[in-house]
């Protein structure tokens, strides 16, 4: 099953229906079976998903009242400068100024703490309701394969929540697409793909700098302009006495990929905290030891490798873009 929820589509349902159905013509013989969901009406009807709501509630509720009361403090500071100014010397003004200051600061550091992109409210309910998701997903597997279904979208998302094997035409379209400006039978360049250094101990746990640099390295592949390298990493990391490939900086990554006969160097480093993973790499020109491009990009949504693609993918069309320009 491949899923996808509420970033990755968006706009007029009856448009996605009737690109579903015409790309659906496309793979299989007879009519595609599509059905739909109202995730808005399960999470509000299903006797499990109140617990979750109730939960989350009590937390939120803690969360404001915190607010709350640091906006009391702050209005309570201001209204007793206000009453006290004209008895005040100017140190003591500045301490009570430098005092509510500090004070809005906290106020409004935790505000974007709690309520901010990717705040702990947010985190909250991804982790609370992720068990539900999950059993929504498998009841969805169960009953498309049990009855046929070849999609089945999701009408409050305009997304799609389960689709068939074999229905995703996207690698089809970027190789039709990509012939247009890559000349068949053109010369690929060997491409070297370093292991991106992890630089947040989520990062680590997650093992992010191998998952994203696999998936440039294969979106790279599927652009056309590359092929894998296929050079001996481990013992040209050996000779330069690079204990770990992501250690490798960008002369030592050019010396290596000079012994093992690689072309193209990509190198970088990966972020994650909570939800958001942000890399940042640089594609290397072996021959010359220039550094093409620096490029950075990040996403909220990690939880599997298929919410990474779409970074990875920008991030690959970028890179080939510079190099075919070079």
């Amino acid at each position: 099953m491949k899923r996808k929820r509420k970033t990755y589509l968006r706009g007029s349902l009856v448009a996605l229906l009737s690109s579903l159905v015409f790309l659906s013509s496309l793979v299989v013989a007879d009519a595609a079976k599509i059905g739909y969901i109202s995730s808005a009406r399960i999470f509000r009807e299903f006797v499990g998903a109140s617990d979750v709501q109730k939960q989350f509630q009590k937390e939120v509720d803690e969360w404001r009242k915190k607010a709350e009361e640091m906006k009391k403090e702050i209005n309570r500071l201001s209204e007793e400068f206000k009453d006290q100014a004209l008895m005040l010397s100017e140190e003591a003004k500045e301490r009570k100024r430098s005092e509510l200051v500090q004070k809005k600061q906290k106020y409004e550091a935790f505000i974007s703490e709690i309520w901010g992109p990717d705040g702990k409210a947010a985190r909250k309910e991804i982790e609370l309701t992720k068990p539900l998701v999950t059993k929504i997903d498998k009841i969805l597997e169960k009953l498309a394969e049990e009855e046929g279904f070849d999609l089945i979208l999701d009408i409050d998302e305009s997304s799609i929540v389960y689709s068939r094997e074999g229905l995703d035409l996207t690698d089809r379209a970027l190789e039709e697409l990509n012939k247009e400006v890559i000349h068949v039978g053109a010369e690929k360049a060997k491409l070297a793909v370093f292991k991106f250094k992890e630089t947040s101990p989520q990062a680590m746990e997650g093992n992010f700098g191998r998952q994203i640099s696999d998936l440039l390295e294969k979106a790279l592949v599927k652009l056309g302009m590359f092929e894998l390298w296929e050079g001996n990493l481990s013992a040209a990391l050996i000779q330069e006495a690079i204990d770990k490939e992501e250690e490798a900086d960008e002369k030592r990554a050019v010396d290596v990929c000079r012994i093992a006969g690689a072309e193209v160097a990509v190198i970088g480093t990966v972020t994650k905290l909570g939800a958001t993973v942000e890399v940042e790499i640089k594609l290397l020109d072996v021959k010359t030891a220039d550094v093409l491009t620096t490029e950075q990009a990040k996403t909220t949504r990690s939880e599997t490798q298929e919410d990474l693609l779409p970074m990875v993918g920008d991030l690959a069309s970028r890179l080939a873009n510079v190099y075919r320009a070079k």
